[in-house]
């Protein structure tokens, strides 16, 4: 559990602190809180985007479609982690 905490912080680090900084905690940010969600929330959440069946920024996409689902697992792991 903690290697894959690990691994899901350096992808967020790698690609989604820009835009949902603090690891997803920060208020400030124009995008959705992440950190401290329910880990089926967030596996729900991620389904639909990789599904199409949520809309996303095109500069999140471009990153977001370079996940593959263990990538995606790590990142849900460090969001409901609240880190």
């Amino acid at each position: 559990m903690q290697r894959l905490l690990q691994k899901g912080a350096k992808i967020h680090e790698a690609n989604c602190e820009k835009c949902h900084s603090e690891g997803g905690a920060s208020p400030d940010d124009d995008a959705p809180l992440l950190a401290g969600q329910w880990k089926d929330h967030l596996s729900a959440e991620f389904g639909k985007l990789a599904a199409g069946d949520r809309d996303m920024p095109k500069k999140m996409k471009k990153k977001f479609d370079k996940l593959d689902d263990a990538k995606i697992k790590a990142l849900v792991e460090f969001y409901a982690k609240g880190q």
